[in-house]
């Protein structure tokens, strides 16, 4: 199965990771899938707001177990104060159609900072629509299934307003889809470029075909393995094929031209296939456990998704190099006698002559050559930057990242971040001294860069025009 949970790339007893499921489980889901509704004439307006009634509506009507809730201008409700009790009424009775109930449901919004910051873009031709999913589905395949039904859901509802998805759910599904397709079309490519170089190096069916089954043996054993210690293909591991396509064909092309090499000489199967056995058993099994070593080194990776990938391509060098030695071996033991003499016959390159009856000049040219290059290798790692952003997993030229730039230009971003006070005792949040400290708080997030609108209890409490909290003198 596939995966592109970014939770699942950091072991379960990381603080982050205990602090979300946490907060999943006192507040709710983390997780919003954001509809953007965008008319260049504004959203006030007859047609616009029957679609953002209808999409909404359309929303609720998904499965309960998937949907918490949904929310929108048209199903958001108002808090007011009231003689120091806090009042909550919907914003509107019915869909407003007349231009006399559009412009006073538009002055009822816009008396309320939390529904202007977090559901209308500034310049009023926007509108969010916002799907909070259920935290027992958070990252699952019915959440991959819910935001792929909301996608075919409310593209139907485009023109002359556009609509744009994003948030957390939706952006993890393209990623998902997006690793599926590559996943599709890196192995046959692969393939194919093996198959001609197999084809053009030996000039028979049999040394293009033999390499490739003890490849397809390797990629499906490793798959297997994966699947039965729980491992997924993620955004790292969905290479594990292509890089074990290409490492299980060395050994078997080194096997595979020896014995050829052995028959020409002396045309006896048997006698030839122990002479290569013998002479390179050792040479595959030194590179291919150095290699796996290698791979289990990022197997000691903090990250989980990193670790997964480590420990599988090990498994699966070693797989290719027991295939390489068992499998290939007993395959041409049963097969016909076959030389071919090309690879005997045919003289070395000048260019190949020359680098080995140089008298070390040509070692010493391609040893300064190596220098170099790990010279600038140096100096290209240290330009290596961390991105963990999904959406650099993908082509930019995406709709989810079309999508995404969208909303991140007209609401500051689709991802969130939610900081959680302890007030140390109940009730707290009534006190004008602790809400001032929030606030407080609220104005120093607002002050850093990168971050968009920010929302807490204050602005539920606190009236725009007098700044002062509801019911509450401060």
């Amino acid at each position: 199965s596939f995966s592109a949970d970014l939770q699942g790339m950091l072991p379960g007893d990381d603080p982050s990771v205990v602090d979300f499921v946490e907060m999943s489980r006192s507040y709710g889901s983390q997780d919003y899938l954001l509809v953007a509704v965008h008319h260049p004439d504004g959203v006030f307006n007859p047609g616009t707001l029957q679609k953002v009634w209808a999409i909404t509506e359309a929303l609720q009507a998904l499965p309960d177990h998937g949907v918490e809730e949904v929310r929108s201008v048209l199903y958001a409700e108002i808090v007011e104060g009231r003689d120091g009790v806090l009042v909550v009424r919907p914003a509107v009775e019915a869909l407003p159609q007349t231009p006399e109930a559009i412009a006073a449901f538009r002055e009822t919004i816009e008396k309320e900072r939390l529904l202007t910051r977090l559901l209308l873009s500034p310049d009023r031709r926007t509108t969010l629509i916002v799907l909070e999913e259920r935290p027992q589905i958070i990252n699952s395949d019915e959440a991959m299934r819910m935001s792929e039904a909301v996608e075919a859901l409310v593209m139907p509802y485009a023109g002359p307003e556009e609509i744009y998805l994003s948030g957390g759910p939706y952006i993890i599904s393209s990623v998902r889809n997006a690793m599926i397709r590559d996943l599709r079309v890196l192995i046959p490519v692969a393939l194919v470029l093996l198959l001609g170089v197999l084809l053009a190096s030996f000039r028979q069916w049999r040394g293009m075909l033999l390499p490739l089954a003890v490849s397809g043996l390797t990629v499906v054993w490793t798959l297997g393995f994966m699947s039965l210690v729980g491992f997924k293909l993620t955004i790292v591991s969905v290479v594990i094929p292509v890089i074990l396509i290409a490492l299980a064909d060395a050994d078997s092309i080194h096997i595979l031209t020896r014995y050829q090499e052995a028959l020409h000489r002396a045309p006896n199967r048997r006698r030839a296939l122990y002479r290569s056995l013998r002479s390179l058993a050792q040479p595959v099994a030194y590179t291919s456990l150095s290699s796996a070593v290698g791979f289990l080194g990022v197997a000691t990776a903090y990250s989980v998704i990193v670790r997964e990938f480590g420990l599988a391509t090990a498994v699966g060098i070693v797989f290719a190099m027991l295939l390489s030695l068992t499998f290939l071996p007993a395959l041409l033991a049963v097969l016909p006698a076959r030389s071919a003499a090309h690879l005997t016959r045919r003289r070395a390159s000048r260019w190949v002559q020359g680098w080995r009856q140089g008298n070390g000049v040509q070692s010493r040219r391609w040893l300064r050559v190596a220098v170099v290059v790990f010279a600038v290798s140096l100096l290209g790692a240290g330009r290596i930057q961390i991105n963990n952003n999904p959406l650099e997993y993908v082509r930019q030229d995406l709709p989810v990242v079309r999508s995404a730039r969208f909303v991140q230009d007209t609401f500051g971003g689709s991802l969130t971040l939610r900081l959680v006070l302890d007030a140390g005792q109940a009730d707290r949040w009534k006190d004008p001294q602790w809400l001032g400290r929030v606030a407080a708080l609220q104005a120093y997030v607002e002050a850093l860069p990168g971050t968009g609108p920010r929302t807490s209890l204050v602005d539920v409490v606190r009236d725009d025009d007098s700044l002062e909290m509801h019911g509450y003198d401060t």
